[in-house]
């Protein structure tokens, strides 16, 4: 790569990084400009140094390139395959186009249907590179700069907990008050309560999770067997996928039956936010397990912390409903769950709310409590990590 490239595509990624709460960091940029390399012509490079991190109609947009060229339709669209140009709907209805940041925005939008293409592979594989880059900082120093860069903006996600098997819920209430405005997305409890809240309001999309996608290009295969197509997209986000036929559009119904799926298999609904801001309610439904996971693998392998908002707490009510059967420690994601003398226990400071223990007890002996709290696991030994990278 030559040198006037590299540094159009380290301004490329400045930009994308403006447009997140969470940049990717500085020390891993060359891995991040190799990615970029590998998506991007010349010319689009150009266009987007043009464009900027503003947003535009779609003629603005051609005024600024220039009305005179003829190929402006093709790169326009092509951006907007590739994911570096995505759109919202302003006030009176028309779209506007603006950058979307690397995560959540660019690498989820790739490979949405999981065809892959040799410049898919090489994108990848860049990838693979990327996400690696962390364990660079897998020492004794480093581990303490990278907790302390993961805890500065606190947390960009949260975990919202699977639905009971029953139909009412199981929870318990404590003295936290679960009077919730509306507008606050962060604080719903279950992930059925935003899709139901989007099914009523807005559309729903669903594409192949990368990281699954991720997994599967290097050989692999997810451990807990779930399905590619998981990755779901609400409110207006949602509405620019379907449009551009970057995932398809789900019914409410359709993506009930895909959390369940999830559920049933081990995996856990992350909730990620637009620009990671999680006041934003532009949003989407991760759903990750701990294996092919970007977040909660990365964790398991000893790649980054975790720092996730939650809105419950696992307890377990009568210890003597617990059998040993050890169900809970096989799906529990972040291993927050040991046994002593036959019996589970629970490290509360671990616990992330997931309610997967609650879930696959065949005993009944795990009740969630609601409790709103922001959980940080510092990034784990290699010694210690769950699975190897």
């Amino acid at each position: 790569m030559d040198k006037n490239r590299r540094k159009n595509l380290k301004k490329v990624a400045d930009l994308m990084n403006k447009q997140s709460n969470r940049p990717i960091p500085t020390s891993l940029i060359k891995s991040v400009i190799d990615v970029l390399d590998t998506l991007l012509t010349s010319e689009e490079i150009d266009f987007l140094l043009k464009m900027g991190i503003n947003s535009y109609k779609r003629a603005e947009l051609e005024a600024l390139y220039g009305v005179s060229e003829d190929n402006f339709p093709k790169i326009f669209e092509n951006l907007i395959k590739k994911g570096f140009i995505w759109s919202t709907s302003s006030s009176n209805g028309e779209d506007l186009f603006e950058m979307p940041p690397m995560m959540v925005g660019l690498f989820e939008l790739q490979i949405p249907k999981g065809n892959e293409t040799p410049q898919d592979t090489k994108f990848l594989k860049s990838l693979t590179k990327l996400f690696k880059s962390f364990e660079k900082f897998n020492f004794i120093g480093g581990r303490t700069l990278l907790n302390m860069y993961y805890k500065i903006g606190g947390p960009f996600w949260s975990i919202a907990k699977v639905e009971s098997k029953q139909s009412k819920d199981r929870t318990i209430n404590v003295n936290d008050s679960i009077d919730v405005p509306e507008t606050s997305v962060l604080r719903a409890g279950t992930v059925n309560e935003i899709v139901e809240k989007y099914g009523k309001d807005g559309n729903i999309a669903v594409s192949n999770c990368i990281c699954r996608q991720h997994v599967i290009s290097e050989g692999g295969s997810c451990r807990l067997k779930l399905p590619r197509e998981t990755h779901m997209w609400l409110g207006k986000v949602a509405n620019h996928v379907i449009k551009h036929k970057l995932g398809r559009e789900i019914s409410k119904s359709e993506a009930l039956e895909i959390l369940k799926d999830v559920r049933e298999k081990g995996g856990i609904h992350e909730i990620m936010y637009h620009k990671m801001d999680p006041n934003d309610l532009e949003l989407s439904i991760c759903n990750c397990c701990w294996d092919c996971c970007n977040s909660i693998g990365a964790y398991n392998r000893g790649q980054i912390p975790l720092y996730i908002k939650s809105n419950y707490l696992s307890t377990i009510p009568d210890i003597s409903k617990c059998t040993g059967c050890e169900n809970c420690i096989d799906y529990c994601p972040i291993l927050a769950i040991s046994m002593k003398n036959g019996k589970a226990i629970i490290n509360e400071k671990k616990c992330i709310g997931c309610g997967q223990c609650e879930y696959h007890c065949p005993e009944d002996a795990f009740k969630l409590i609601k409790k709103t709290r922001t959980v940080f696991l510092p990034v784990l030994k290699k010694s210690k990590a769950r699975i190897s990278s």
